[in-house]
C-alpha cells in the first residue's frame, strides 16, 4: 500500500559536514515493526492522576498495511505505553515498549487526539482509516474519520468506535475536527480536494456526554491541492489558525467570526518549477534534500529544529536536529542525532522531566518502500533542562529565585546556581509523585567524591501522617522533611539513588560533588581555597551571570563592624519565592565558615544548618542548656573555653553532608515558641569548630550552609505556602 508514491533518489551534491556531537542517546520503542507511517504522542490522560503525578505522554503508532501471499494485513493503531512513568527505566531503559491494539483497521493513515468528554478526565483519539491500496487505487467508499472511544484503562484493547464521517484519500486531521484529503478522487492529483469540518452534533444520554453525531461543511472548497502536512497556530480570540502545505505551497487558513466565512492567505509558494520527469507530481520543490517532517524543541536558550531527511545515497530518511544559536544573525549548528530511519517525528517531554526528547517511527511499507531495521525509536535527550520553569534575577548583592509551587508543576525543573567549597548546588521542583535520581559516588585521582546529598526546603506529606512536609528516599523507606529531629544530626546523602516527592511534591537543593572546587590535593585551609563560582545557567538575566559571590569577613559586614575579630566569614545569599502573584519567600540560603553566640532576637525565622565540610569533623552546633546557659552565652558571644561550654552549652556533631534538627524551643504541641515581639524562642546557639589536633600542620575550615524558614513553616494545620502565608487559609 502506498499513500505518497516514494521519493526518487536526490542528487549528489556536496554538503557541509554534519556535527558528530549529539546530546541524545537512542532506545528502541519497537523493533521488527511490520511496517511503518504514522507516529504521535498521546497523554492519556487531560487531567493529573492524584495517585501518579503528572507524566510524560504515551505513544500512538501505526503501519500504512499491505499485501502479503495476496491477503491483506491489516493496520494497528498501537498505544505505546511510556515505562518512564517509573523512573527506574530511565537509568536501564527497556528493550522495548508494552502496546495496547487500540484498533484494528484496513489501511490507516493519521491519528489525533483531543478532550471531547470534559468530565471524564481523558483524551479521545480521531482516527482515519480504509484509504486504499494506492493513491491509483484509493478505496472510493472509504477515508472513514472514526472517533475513539478512550475506555480510561491503558490495558483495554479494542476501544469502542464511532463514525464521524468519509472522505476518499482522507490524509491528515486536526482538532475539532478537520479532515484533509490528499487527493479528490483515484490519480487526480491535479484538481482541489475538499476541505471537511465536523462538529459534534448530538451526544449520549451517559454521564460523560459522550460525542454521538456530527454535522459537515467544507470550507474553502476548491482551493487546495495535494495537502500533505497541516499544522495548528494558537491564536488569540480563541480560535485556532492552521497552516497547510500542498501544491500552492504554505498557506494559513482560519475562521473570521466576524463575517461567519473561512478566509485565507498564501505564506509561500515554494519552488513551483517544471518537474522533471523522475520527480513526484505533488512536491511543490525539489533539489539535494527532502524535508519529510520537521518540528521545534527547546534547547538551553536556543530554539532547535528536528527535521528529517531523504539521503542523497538512499531512499532512507535520517534525523538531524538545527540549533539556532543567534536567530537574528541566522546561524545554526546542525547535529546528526541518529542514523536510523526516520519517516514522522514527535518531541515530547517523555520523562516528565522539563526537557524535550524526539520519538520516530521508520517509513517502510512490505513491497513497495522497504526500510532496514524498521523500528519506533526515542532519541532521549541528555541535556539537562531544555523547559525553564525556575527564574533568576538580582537583587542587590543576593539572588531571587522564583520557582512554581511543586503541587502545581507538571514537570520536573532544576537550576544549577552555586558551586561552592567542593559542592554543587541546584535547586530542583518535584511535581507530586515523581521521582528523581541523584548522582552516585565516584574516585578520582585518588580521591574519594561523595555522592549527591538532598536538602528538603518545601514539599508535600508522603507515606506518613505528619505536620511537616515530606520526601520520600526510596529504597530504604526513610521519610525526609525540612527538618529532622530536633537537635539532632542526619546524612543528607540516601541510600537509594531515588528520591520521592509526596502528594503535594517537593522542593530540595541537590548537594552533588564538584571537582571544579574541591580538586585532588585541595585542603581547605586557607580562605582562598574557598572557591565559589556562579552556575546560574547561560539563559539566566546577565546581571545575575556577572555576579560574583565573595567570602565576606564578618567584622567588614556593616552588622559586624567592630567585632569579629578572627577568621569568620560570611557568603549571601539566595532568596526562595513562589513564581506567582504572592512572591512568597518561603526560604533563604548563606554560607558561614564560623559563628559567634546570637539568639535571632530582632528577626523571626527558623533556621537549619547543613555542613559542607566539616573540617576536623568534630565542628557543630552549641547551644544554651538552660537559663544560666543563656545569661553567660549572652554576655560572652566569643566562649571558647572547653569547660564553661561543657557547663553551661550542649552540642551535636555535623559532619561532612549532614543537616541537623531544630534548635529552637518549642509549644507543647510542637509549634516553635514565640517571643512577645513574635521572633522565634531561641536559646543561645553558634556553630563551632572542631579542636585541631596536636600534630595536625594547619587549621582547617569548617564551610556550611544556614537556610532560614518562615517560623509558619512548621506551624501545625496551616497551608504551609500552599495558600497565604499570613493565614494559611488560601487554597
Amino acid at each position: 500500500m502506498a499513500c505518497c508514491p516514494g521519493h526518487p533518489p536526490a542528487e549528489a551534491t556536496s554538503t557541509p559536514a554534519w556535527s558528530t556531537t549529539s546530546s541524545f542517546t537512542e532506545v528502541n520503542v519497537q523493533k521488527n515493526l511490520g511496517d511503518g507511517y504514522w507516529i504521535a504522542a498521546f497523554p492519556f490522560r487531560t487531567v493529573v492522576d492524584d495517585r501518579e503525578g503528572p507524566v510524560g505522554p504515551e505513544l500512538l503508532g501505526s503501519g500504512l498495511g499491505y499485501e502479503k501471499d495476496g491477503q491483506l494485513v491489516p493496520s494497528q493503531l498501537r498505544m505505546y505505553k511510556n515505562p518512564y512513568h517509573d523512573i527506574k527505566n530511565q537509568t536501564v531503559p527497556p528493550n522495548q515498549w508494552e502496546y495496547t491494539v487500540i484498533k484494528e483497521v484496513n489501511y490507516a493513515i493519521a491519528s489525533v487526539y483531543g478532550n471531547f468528554r470534559p468530565k471524564s478526565g481523558l483524551n479521545d483519539i480521531i482516527f482515519c482509516h480504509n484509504y486504499g491500496p494506492s493513491m491509483d487505487n484509493l478505496d472510493e467508499q472509504g477515508g472513514i474519520v472514526s472517533y475513539l472511544v478512550n475506555p480510561g484503562d491503558k490495558n483495554q484493547g479494542n476501544w469502542e468506535s464511532k463514525e464521524i464521517g468519509r472522505s476518499p484519500a482522507m490524509h491528515r486531521l486536526l482538532i475539532e475536527v478537520m479532515g484533509f484529503p490528499i487527493i479528490p478522487a483515484s490519480g487526480d492529483r491535479e484538481n482541489p480536494a475538499p476541505i471537511l469540518h465536523w462538529k459534534v452534533a448530538t451526544r449520549e444520554s451517559d454521564q460523560l456526554n459522550t460525542p454521538k453525531t456530527w454535522t459537515e461543511t467544507k470550507p474553502l472548497s476548491g482551493t487546495f491541492r495535494l495537502i500533505h502536512e497541516v499544522y495548528p497556530i494558537h491564536s488569540p480570540g480563541g480560535l485556532d489558525k492552521i497552516l497547510v502545505a500542498g501544491r500552492e505551497g504554505v498557506s494559513l487558513i482560519w475562521f473570521d467570526p466576524k463575517t461567519q466565512e473561512w478566509r485565507w492567505e498564501n505564506l509561500g509558494t515554494g519552488l513551483p518549477q517544471e518537474r522533471k520527469p523522475s520527480q513526484n507530481p505533488y512536491w511543490t520543490c525539489y533539489g539535494d534534500r527532502l524535508f519529510n517532517a520537521c518540528a521545534q524543541e527547546r534547547v538551553q536558550s536556543t530554539m532547535s529544529h528536528a527535521p528529517t531527511w531523504t539521503d542523497p545515497e538512499s531512499t532512507r530518511s535520517l534525523l538531524r536536529v538545527w540549533d539556532i544559536l543567534m536567530a537574528r544573525k541566522g546561524y545554526f549548528i546542525r547535529y546528526k542525532i541518529s542514523n536510523a530511519s526516520a519517516g514522522r517525528i514527535v518531541v515530547a517531554d517523555f520523562r516528565c522531566s522539563g526537557t524535550w526528547d524526539v520519538a520516530t517511527i521508520s517509513y517502510s511499507v512490505p513491497n513497495y518502500l522497504e526500510t532496514a531495521n524498521p523500528a519506533m525509536r526515542i532519541m532521549l535527550n541528555n541535556v539537562k533542562q531544555t523547559r525553564h520553569t525556575i527564574k533568576a534575577q538580582r537583587l542587590g548583592d543576593e539572588v531571587m529565585i522564583r520557582v512554581p509551587r511543586a503541587k502545581l508543576a507538571d514537570h520536573i525543573s532544576e537550576m544549577p546556581f552555586l558551586d561552592i567549597a567542593g559542592k554543587k548546588l541546584s535547586i530542583v521542583v518535584l511535581p507530586p509523585h515523581k521521582e528523581y535520581i541523584l548522582g552516585e559516588a565516584f574516585k578520582y585521582m585518588n580521591r574519594d567524591y561523595a555522592a549527591d546529598g538532598v536538602k528538603v526546603i518545601n514539599g508535600g506529606s508522603h507515606l506518613l501522617d505528619l505536620t511537616i512536609d515530606l520526601i520520600c528516599l526510596t529504597g530504604n523507606n526513610v521519610t525526609r522533611g525540612i527538618a529532622v529531629t530536633a537537635r539532632q544530626a542526619a546524612s543528607m546523602i540516601p541510600k537509594s539513588r531515588i528520591v520521592k516527592a509526596g502528594s503535594n511534591g517537593a522542593i530540595f537543593i541537590r548537594l552533588a560533588s564538584s571537582m571544579q572546587t574541591s580538586m585532588p590535593g585541595l585542603k581547605v585551609d586557607d580562605m582562598d581555597d574557598i572557591a565559589t563560582i556562579n552556575t546560574v545557567p547561560f539563559r539566566t538575566d546577565p546581571a545575575v551571570r556577572d555576579m560574583i559571590f565573595p567570602w565576606v569577613a564578618c567584622k567588614d559586614r556593616e552588622w559586624g563592624q567592630g567585632g569579629f575579630d578572627w577568621p569568620f566569614y560570611n557568603l549571601v545569599g539566595y532568596h526562595i519565592l513562589y513564581d506567582d502573584d504572592s512572591l512568597t519567600n518561603f526560604c533563604h540560603i548563606q554560607a558561614w565558615t564560623l559563628a559567634a553566640f546570637h539568639n535571632h532576637d530582632t528577626k523571626s525565622f527558623c533556621e537549619i544548618h547543613a555542613c559542607i565540610s566539616n573540617g576536623t569533623g568534630r565542628g557543630g552546633m552549641w547551644w544554651a542548656k538552660n537559663e544560666d546557659g543563656d545569661q553567660h552565652l549572652g554576655s560572652n558571644p566569643t566562649e571558647m573555653d572547653p569547660s564553661k561550654l561543657e557547663q553551661y552549652a550542649d552540642s551535636v556533631i555535623v559532619d561532612d553532608m549532614e543537616e541537623h534538627g531544630p534548635l529552637w524551643r518549642m509549644n507543647d504541641d510542637g509549634r516553635p515558641s514565640l517571643r512577645p515581639n513574635d521572633t522565634v524562642d531561641y536559646p543561645y546557639h553558634a556553630w563551632l569548630a572542631g579542636r585541631r589536633e596536636a600534630d595536625s600542620p594547619s587549621q582547617a575550615f569548617d564551610v556550611w550552609l544556614a537556610f532560614e524558614f518562615p517560623s509558619t513553616e512548621f506551624q501545625t494545620g496551616l497551608s504551609r505556602f500552599n495558600g497565604c502565608a499570613a493565614c494559611g487559609s488560601c487554597k
